[in-house]
């Protein structure tokens, strides 16, 4: 089945990835708001999390969220044949219509120290990699369960070059060594890691297991660490760099793992809509609690 359906999704990209980007993103809202009607798994987990995240708003307000974080979802999705398209067209650069901070990622550092750029699930992270790319960096990658999706997701994320390194200690290893080299590192920080390699903090009042690694690459090499996101804006997208001051401590990974956590929060609360609600960012909760996604 998979060489059947492989090609035929390469295929619909290719076909798609001439449409423009306005015209994806009218199709990927039209697809949100139908999706949002249904009790869906991906809406039940977006409900949860809203909840979880948001306990003050209305339960009007709540809805209105959810809605909008499932229109998200789906404009994502629409917009993958645009990313596509930068195997043969560089339209993509005409998308940025602003970035914040740009001198933080392209601008050579004095001492030449590498930089580790955290991008939390919001806006269009899979458009950010292709301007990423321009720096040489390298990424980890956790493969889907789907081999067809696995290759597929591959294929996307390293259209202008990106090198993808797998999750585990060879993967790693190729982080620290290009971050002493100088080179670029980008990491999703808001994956629910293993955990042996994580440790819990607060995210939205509510113990969360956070990663460790990204505090401790930037310990053992000095990289400078910036958190990165590209989000929808009129037209197109606005690219956001900001320094992550303070982090890492040498406090321990707890510490650690409550100022990511702090700084992915308040970036999702000046962009709520925007942010990846139907992840199971509370999964593998601390002994004694319960999961709050019941299966």
């Amino acid at each position: 089945m998979t060489r059947i359906l492989e090609p035929l999704a390469v295929g619909l990209l290719w076909l798609l990835s001439a449409v423009p980007l306005l015209a994806l993103r009218r199709t990927g809202v039209l697809v949100g708001r139908l999706l949002a009607r249904f009790d869906s798994e991906m809406c039940r987990v977006a409900a949860i999390n809203v909840k979880l995240c948001f306990p003050d708003l209305t339960p009007t307000q709540q809805r209105d969220l959810l809605t909008a974080s499932i229109v998200q979802s789906a404009t994502l999705a629409a917009e993958l044949p645009f990313v596509w398209s930068a195997r043969w067209s560089e339209r993509w650069r005409a998308s940025i219509k602003e970035i914040e901070g740009e001198h933080l990622v392209r601008d050579q550092t004095d001492d030449r120290r590498g930089r580790l750029i955290l991008v939390p699930h919001i806006g269009n992270w899979e458009l950010l990699s292709l301007y990423l790319a321009d720096l040489s960096v390298v990424a980890p990658f956790t493969p889907p369960r789907s081999a067809l999706a696995n290759r597929m997701l591959l294929a996307l994320r390293t259209v202008r070059g990106t090198k993808m390194v797998p999750v585990g200690v060879s993967g790693v290893r190729t982080l620290y060594r290009g971050l002493r080299a100088g080179s670029t590192v980008a990491l999703l920080p808001d994956q629910v890691p293993e955990r042996s390699a994580g440790t819990y903090a607060l995210l939205f009042g509510r113990p969360a297991l956070t990663m460790t690694l990204a505090a401790r690459l930037a310990l053992q090499t000095r990289a400078e660490v910036i958190l990165g996101a590209c989000l929808r804006c009129e037209g197109g997208f606005r690219l956001e760099f900001r320094p992550l001051l303070g982090f890492p401590s040498s406090e321990g990974d707890a510490s650690n793992a409550l100022l990511l956590n702090r700084a992915i929060e308040e970036m999702v609360r000046r962009f709520p809509d925007q942010y990846q609600w139907t992840y199971k960012r509370f999964k593998r909760p601390p002994e004694g609690l319960a999961d709050v996604y019941g299966r």
